[in-house]
């Protein structure tokens, strides 16, 4: 992958980069409704990606929630499109 963003930007997407190989398409799916919720909402961080919780003071800051929640987003979108077929 490759991100052009802030920090919190990178740092989200080199989690997800982490995580992601070889993990299902619901589990992703499920962590993405999860950070955002985490974000939005103040849930606790998804179970198997502990690391993410080092977003809970984000919670805080609404003008950064966006931040972190893109990479999240963008996965969101490429799931959705490989489950169309498409590759763009």
């Amino acid at each position: 992958h490759k991100v052009r963003g802030c920090m919190l930007c990178e740092a989200a997407a080199a989690t997800i980069g982490r995580h992601a190989l070889g993990a299902s398409p619901s589990r992703l799916r499920a962590v993405a409704d999860g950070m955002q919720a985490m974000i939005r909402n103040g849930a606790p961080a998804p179970a198997d990606w502990q690391e993410l919780a080092a977003f809970t003071p984000v919670q805080e800051i609404k003008s950064r929630h966006e931040c972190v929640l893109l990479p999240f987003e963008a996965l969101s979108q490429a799931l959705d499109r490989a489950s169309r077929g498409h590759d763009t």
